[in-house]
């Protein structure tokens, strides 16, 4: 509905309006179009928001803003301003250049009035309104901003689109006892906190957040840091040091790697609680969430690798998303790519024991995920409107965009690609690029040919399917029948009849290739380096060469860990597709666990595991034969605790029995003698427990409420037992009110929820909620954070087989051939 609030009387306000479909001469459409956006950006410069928000003590009660949007315009017409609200009673008033104004309220925009417009030159914009509740995060004594990636317009009148950077300044006010952060220096602590004008922005890095937070700071030269928490564990508070010192190294990386100071006033960082990202880079109020910064008892060197990647992914973000960023949310990648390529060569130099090519694996198994479905997406897709940017995010741009990378840094040499990025940073800085003004950097620095690179990696969705003949002819194939050729480096190992084993390098580049010093009998184990990027079909000789030497202790000494992490993910992938019997996968993978030390192939091979025990449980099967024995055999055994408490969290959760002596052990810990069992594994010991034993379902949610002390856990735990409840009637409330936007404001818990109530255990009674979960879907898309969509359908989908959800969601598809494609594309994926 279009709804006109002026000062001016009806009969004027229909004369005021004599090209309200333009504004500023684009058509008018909900979000963010590609034109609108193209048009401000060729008329409009030197943007500044001078930001005030009132925040009331009352969680219920609405937030008050007023906002003045100064710029300079080229054009004669007054641009749109984007805000979504629930209705036009958001917008209180509107002045332009000191003067109230007409304008109307339509499809998530406020257009002023041409009548008499005062045409080009600068211009202030100034709105009153009422802040909608979307991106503010809000809980009874804290709330924060997320406005990634066009959820500015959901908290105020801007211009929502990354080529517009511009200035801010903010003001709050906040209850009593509250503390506030934002993206520049507090100047002014009186009833009203003021904040300095930021560096050049674009909208979806401005941030705050308030609330009763405690405060860290440190010092190291001339840079101070501080940390906001609300963490009250003495365990995880001594932790801080390590972090501050995480934080400190990598800006002292990235500054040595690109040659620039951090280029922003201050670096502060919130550690916030149900956080629904691992972090996100605002400049100088970076959030990160609590689960990854603060490590239980026992987590071990996997999670502390973990922790700093993440630290140093946000950081990256400083130079390669903040200082630069995307001209439009198609290129969303290429600060992601950098972001995850920098914090696995950080990693490799903060951890001397983790290696690149372990890390390249790692996103590997994240991009296999998604480019083996019906619904893979290329790393730059395509995008017409801002208001589905949130669809751009996956594992595409965050796992299969840095194994690109990695290739184009073994194309060019380590300084050639420095030089290349150091050019990039200082020819945009503070402004914005696409992919196109990057590869013609790259291009200049190489004679390899970039942009045909680009085609088969960057523009289409898929992966090569590579195997090795009798012949000793490797063949890559384009499953999607398009004709692709991928180019890549790949290492591959050759093991003779003698057992001997030589390495070889080859670059394919078109359709088929002979090995190099391939001879007859001789075993070809590609990408051991797992630093290629495909589908390796291995033959059945490779596959018994491979099960047999890492399932002794003596094969498995003799390989290397990145050798052995390549194996494994070629393995796991054989076996989703046919190549490899699942339940011998699976045996095998319990019989290595039992000689594996390495942290980061326990973590590798666990997550194989869950899910060949899975596959082995569907259709009413009973899981792998020995896997709740051999598991708690590796427990109680001499390994490593981190490797024990691995095998432990995975057969709690994996098990297909109702786990007597897990049980035996949650309501008496003191009695389990493998360990010190922490609370979040006591928590998560009593969510499953209560799946499984329902007739004392209340009575193990009881005993560990009773445990928990931080009023942020006991809320979260409070939130998501209802979904382990015994009651049918409960369980049903519970998925009905979790189709109600307001209570999947936490989305990490809400996720969480919705995944007990379709735990595999109770496949059968919950395949009623796929249909409604699915039809809610838009409404999640267009309530819910970037990475929600997939989460939600993740949860819903994930407990079930395909033969149980897939008929239903091959229906749903089929009754709505008009479905948006972007979101198709999530189903599929998450169908598989």
């Amino acid at each position: 509905m279009r709804i006109i609030k002026s000062i001016c009387i009806a009969t004027i306000m229909a004369m005021a309006f004599p090209s309200c479909s333009g504004g500023d001469a684009a058509t008018v459409t909900e979000g963010v179009s590609k034109e609108l956006a193209d048009l401000r950006s060729s008329t409009l410069s030197d943007i500044r928001y001078d930001l005030s928000f009132d925040i009331p003590a009352e969680r219920d009660s609405l937030v008050s803003g007023c906002v003045t949007v100064s710029f300079e315009s080229t054009s004669k017409t007054l641009p749109q301003l984007d805000f979504k609200a629930p209705d036009a009673s958001f917008v209180s008033e509107v002045s332009l250049d000191g003067t109230k104004a007409a304008f109307e309220y339509s499809h998530e925009h406020i257009i002023l009035s041409q009548a008499g417009s005062p045409g080009a030159g600068h211009h202030d914009v100034t709105v009153r309104f009422t802040v909608p509740d979307q991106s503010l995060n809000r809980r009874d004594d804290m709330l924060y901003s997320l406005l990634v990636p066009d959820r500015a317009r959901t908290l105020f009148p801007c211009f929502d689109q990354p080529d517009l950077k511009a200035r801010y300044t903010l003001s709050l006010r906040v209850p009593e006892g509250w503390t506030a952060v934002s993206n520049s220096p507090l100047t002014e602590c009186s009833d009203t906190l003021r904040f300095a004008p930021t560096e050049p922005l674009s909208t979806y890095l401005f941030s705050f957040t308030a609330g009763r937070y405690s405060k860290e700071t440190r010092t190291r030269g001339d840079r101070e840091i501080s940390m906001y928490h609300r963490e009250t564990d003495p365990f995880k508070l001594a932790q801080t040091d390590v972090i501050f010192d995480e934080v400190f190294g990598a800006m002292e990386w990235m500054e040595d790697y690109t040659g620039i100071p951090y280029p922003f006033g201050k670096y502060d960082f919130v550690v916030i609680p149900g956080f629904q990202f691992g972090g996100m880079e605002h400049t100088g109020n970076t959030f990160y969430a609590d689960t990854r910064m603060f490590l239980d008892k026992g987590d071990g060197l996997v999670r502390e690798q973990g922790r700093y990647n993440l630290i140093a992914h946000e950081v990256s973000h400083m130079w390669f998303g903040d200082l630069v960023t995307m001209k439009w949310f198609d290129d969303v990648w290429t600060k992601e790519v950098f972001a995850n390529w920098f914090a696995a060569r950080m990693q490799k130099e903060r951890f001397p024991e983790s290696d690149l090519s372990m890390a390249l694996a790692d996103y590997a198994v994240g991009a296999y995920a998604v480019d083996r479905t019906p619904g893979a997406n290329p790393v730059k897709q395509k995008l017409g409107n801002l208001k589905d940017a949130g669809l751009m995010y996956g594992n595409i741009i965050y796992d299969k965009s840095p194994i690109v990378m990695e290739m184009i840094a073994q194309i060019m040499s380590p300084e050639q690609l420095q030089a290349s990025l150091r050019e990039y940073l200082h020819t945009f800085a503070f402004g914005n690029s696409d992919w196109n003004d990057l590869v013609a950097i790259l291009d200049a620095h190489t004679s390899f040919d970039m942009r045909a690179f680009s085609k088969a990696w960057i523009e289409e969705p898929g992966m090569p399917e590579i195997s090795v003949s009798e012949e000793g002819v490797m063949s890559q194939t384009d499953p999607l029948g398009r004709g692709l050729v991928w180019s890549q480096d790949l290492t591959c190992a050759l093991v003779r009849p003698d057992g001997s084993r030589d390495t070889v390098e080859l670059f394919l580049n078109e359709p088929s290739l002979a090995v190099p010093e391939y001879s007859d009998s001789t075993l070809v184990l590609p990408n051991i380096d797992a630093r290629g990027y495909g589908f390796f079909r291995l033959g059945e000789r490779e596959i018994d060469w491979c099960l047999e030497h890492l399932s002794s202790a003596v094969g498995c000494a003799a390989l290397s860990a990145v050798e052995k992490s390549a194996i494994l993910l070629n393995l796991f992938e054989n076996a989703l597709r046919g190549g490899l019997d699942k339940a011998r996968f699976g045996a095998f993978l319990l019989d290595y666990l039992n000689v594996e030390t390495d942290q980061n192939l326990v973590g590798q091979a666990s997550s194989c595991l869950s899910r060949m025990q899975f596959e082995c449980s569907l259709s009413g099967g009973s899981g792998l034969d020995g896997f709740d024995g051999k598991l708690m055999d590796l427990v109680q055994g001499n390994a490593p605790e981190p490797v024990r408490r691995r095998a432990f969290a995975l057969r709690v959760r994996s098990t297909r029995s109702d786990c007597p002596d897990i049980l035996d052990a949650f309501l008496s810990p003191e009695s389990f003698k493998a360990f010190s069992l922490t609370e979040s594994e006591l928590t998560t010991m009593a969510l499953e427990l209560a799946v499984r034993n329902p007739e004392r379902a209340d009575e193990i949610i009881s005993v560990q409420k009773g445990r928990i002390t931080n009023k942020d856990r006991q809320d979260r735990f409070s939130f998501i037992s209802r979904s382990v409840s015994s009651s049918e009637q409960v369980l049903d409330s519970t998925f009905n009110s979790l189709l109600d936007a307001r209570n999947r404001r936490i989305e990490p818990w809400a996720s969480t929820a919705l995944s007990y109530l379709g735990h595999p255990l109770r496949s059968e009674r919950s395949l009623k909620y796929i249909l409604p979960g699915l039809e809610v879907l838009e409404e999640v898309q267009r309530t819910g954070d970037i990475f929600f969509p997939t989460a939600w359908l993740s949860a819903l989908l994930g407990g079930h087989g395909d033969g149980e959800s897939g008929p239903v969601v091959d229906s749903f598809l089929a009754d709505h051939p008009d479905y948006p494609p972007l979101l198709r594309a999530k189903i599929l994926q998450q169908r598989d």
